[in-house]
């Protein structure tokens, strides 16, 4: 009774501890023989022959016939990848919420700036229609935008008309046809 497994929502450890360096440097290359990574560290007054992978911790456990802490492992193991699946999952949709929101933001400012400066009615019909798709629509992302305007636009197409309204907004601001704030 020399061996010792991590609790696998924590980390991924097996380890045997032997008195001598000779037992595990062969069991070491007796695991290793067997396809597993095995590595020996020496602590105190032991040494230990140990797997730090998931994949080898949970075969080896198959192999040496400990079948319910195999299955437990397993169970802990896909548990933990559902878990972090998720939470990227939601990190992910919450940054492209959040790049959504504020993207929509400057668009109805720059929009808002060159109503201001009384330059819409001015512009091509293509961009008032854009701009007044943004106004009514503040939420909605640029495959939405697309879809409400008459014909539809796909993503780029809406991207290429709000950023040709922002680079409006934006020489209006720098050749001091609008306040920085607007």
């Amino acid at each position: 009774a020399c061996g010792w497994v991590s609790d696998p929502e924590k980390s991924y450890n097996l380890e045997f501890t032997v008195s001598g360096e000779p037992e595990a440097q062969r069991l070491s290359q007796c695991m290793n023989a067997m396809g597993y990574h095995c590595g020996v560290s020496h602590r105190k007054s032991q040494y230990v022959a140990y797997l730090r992978d998931f994949e080898g911790v949970s075969r080896l456990l198959a192999t040496l016939g400990a079948h319910a802490a195999y299955m437990a492992y397993e169970n802990a193991y896909i548990m933990k990848q559902v878990t972090v699946s998720v939470n990227r999952q939601m990190n992910c949709d919450g940054s492209n919420i959040e790049k959504t929101v504020k993207a929509s933001q400057k668009q109805i400012d720059d929009i808002n700036a060159l109503i201001a400066a009384g330059v819409m009615d001015g512009l091509p019909a293509s961009l008032r229609d854009m701009a007044q798709a943004r106004l009514q629509n503040p939420d909605a992302n640029l495959t939405e935008l697309g879809q409400i305007m008459s014909p539809p636009l796909g993503k780029s197409g809406v991207n290429n008309r709000l950023r040709r309204l922002s680079a409006l907004a934006e020489d209006l601001r720098a050749n001091g046809h609008l306040p920085p704030s607007l």
